[in-house]
C-alpha cells in the first residue's frame, strides 16, 4: 500500500478552551440528532408495520436495505473525508436524513418505505463516519478521552425523542405528521454546522484508493477483532432498536407504555455510558467488553423466564447497561491503534458494526416466525458470551488511557 503523507484540517485549531468547547458541542449535537432519529423510528416501525400490512419476516428483511446502504457510506466515507473533508459530509447527510424523514411519512407501500430506508441508511453512514472521526480528532487536538460520552449523547437525544414520539401517539398524532416534523432539528443541525467550527482533522496516512478502509481493517489483524467485537456489541442494540417495542406490545403494553419502556433503555444505555468511561479509565478495555458480554447474557435469561410487561422491560434495560459502552470503547480502542487515520478507522469498525443491523432483523423476524419472539431474542445473549470468549481468549495489552 502506497500511503501519501499529508496534513488536512478542515479548520484552523480551535483556540483557546471556549473554541474548543464550542467545536465538541457542535459535534455531539450530531450524536444526540442521531439518537432523537433512531428512537423515532423505533417507536414509529408498529405503526408502520399495520399500515404496511406485511407480516414480520417481509418487514424485518426490508430492514436489511438502510444499514446495507449505510455500509457503502461508511467504507466510502473515510476516502471522502480526506478527500473533501469532513464538513461536506456532515452537510450531505443532514439532507438524506431530513428528506429520508419526509418520506417515511409519505409513504403508502413496502416499495415507498424501502426507498426511504435507502435514503436514510446513506444518510445514515456518512453522519456515523463523519460524527465519530470528529471525535476522535477532537480527542487528539486536546489529548482527553471523550468517546464514550459522545454516545451518551445518543442515548439522550433517543431517550428524549422516544418520550416525545411516544407522547404524540397517545394525543392522537398521525405518525406520517411526526415523521415529517423529524426534518427540522435536521434543518436546525445543518444551520449550525454552517456557523460553527469543527474540530481540526488529524495529520492523515492517507491511502487513494477508494476502498482503503477496507484494505485498513483486512491489513490489521487487531483491527479486525475490534471490528468483531463491535458486530456483537450492536445485536442487542439492533434487536431492542427493530423489535423491543413490537415485542412489548405483543405482551399487552399500550404504545405510551411501549414508548416510555423504550425511553427508559435509552436512558440505561445512557447511564451505561457515563459509567463505562469511568471503567474504561480504571480498567481498560477487555474488563469492560467482558462486562457487557455478562450483562448481555443476564438480559438474556430474564427476557426468556417471564411474559410479563415489567419483568420484560427490566431485561431490555439490562441489554441497555450491557450494549451501551461496547462501540464507544472498541472506537476510542481504535483511535489508539491507528491515531493519525480516524475516519477510515470510524467508518471501517462502524461498517462491521453495521453487519450486525443487516443480519439481526430478517434473522429475529424469521425465527420469530419460525418460533416465537421471546425465542428469537436468545441472540442477544448468543453474542454476549461469543464476545466474552474473545476477550478471555485473546491476550492484548490495554490501551494507555492516561492521554
Amino acid at each position: 500500500m502506497t500511503h501519501v503523507q499529508t496534513t488536512t484540517l478542515e479548520h484552523a485549531a480551535p483556540a483557546g478552551t471556549r473554541s474548543a468547547a464550542t467545536a465538541l458541542a457542535l459535534v455531539s449535537s450530531y450524536f444526540v440528532l442521531f439518537g432523537i432519529l433512531m428512537s423515532a423510528q423505533s417507536v414509529l416501525w408498529p405503526e408502520v408495520l399495520a399500515s404496511l400490512k406485511v407480516g414480520e419476516g417481509v418487514f424485518g428483511t426490508a430492514q436489511l436495505v438502510s444499514p446495507g446502504v449505510a455500509i457503502v457510506g461508511l467504507l466510502l466515507g473515510g476516502f471522502l473525508t480526506e478527500t473533501r473533508g469532513i464538513r461536506l459530509l456532515i452537510f450531505v447527510s443532514l439532507i438524506l436524513l431530513a428528506i429520508s424523514s419526509v418520506a417515511f411519512g409519505v409513504q403508502r407501500n413496502l416499495a415507498m418505505f424501502t426507498l426511504a430506508l435507502m435514503i436514510g441508511g446513506a444518510g445514515n453512514g456518512l453522519m456515523e463516519t463523519a460524527m465519530n472521526a470528529a471525535t476522535m480528532d477532537w480527542e487528539r487536538a486536546t489529548g482527553k478521552l471523550r468517546m464514550n460520552l459522545m454516545h451518551a449523547a445518543f442515548s439522550a437525544g433517543a431517550v428524549g425523542g422516544s418520550v416525545l414520539v411516544g407522547f404524540a401517539l397517545s394525543h392522537g398524532w398521525n405518525f406520517r405528521v411526526i415523521f415529517a416534523c423529524l426534518a427540522i432539528p435536521c434543518a436546525i443541525s445543518f444551520a449550525l454546522t454552517s456557523l460553527i467550527k469543527l474540530p481540526p482533522a488529524q495529520v492523515h496516512e492517507h491511502d487513494p484508493h477508494p476502498l482503503s478502509t477496507v484494505r485498513l481493517i483486512l491489513q490489521r489483524s487487531d483491527l479486525r477483532r475490534l471490528a468483531i467485537i463491535a458486530v456483537l456489541g450492536i445485536v442487542g442494540e439492533s434487536v431492542a432498536f427493530v423489535w423491543a417495542m413490537i415485542y412489548l406490545q405483543r405482551l399487552g403494553a399500550p404504545p405510551m407504555i411501549s414508548g416510555v419502556a423504550f425511553a427508559t433503555f435509552n436512558a440505561a444505555m445512557l447511564a451505561g455510558r457515563l459509567a463505562n468511561a469511568v471503567i474504561v479509565a480504571k480498567r481498560g478495555f477487555r474488563f469492560s467488553v467482558a462486562l457487557s458480554g455478562i450483562m448481555l447474557m443476564l438480559a438474556t435469561a430474564l427476557l426468556l423466564a417471564t411474559r410479563s410487561v415489567p419483568l420484560a422491560t427490566a431485561g431490555f434495560i439490562l441489554v441497555g447497561l450491557g450494549v451501551a459502552g461496547i462501540v464507544p470503547t472498541v472506537l476510542a480502542r481504535g483511535s489508539e491503534l491507528a491515531p493519525t487515520m480516524s475516519a477510515r478507522v470510524s467508518g471501517g469498525i462502524m461498517a462491521s458494526a453495521y453487519v450486525g443491523f443487516i443480519a439481526c432483523p430478517p434473522a429475529i423476524g424469521w425465527l420469530a416466525q419460525a418460533t416465537s419472539l421471546q425465542w428469537a431474542l436468545a441472540s442477544v445473549g448468543v453474542s454476549g458470551a461469543i464476545m466474552l470468549a474473545i476477550v478471555l481468549l485473546v491476550s492484548e495489552k490495554a490501551p494507555s488511557q492516561s492521554r
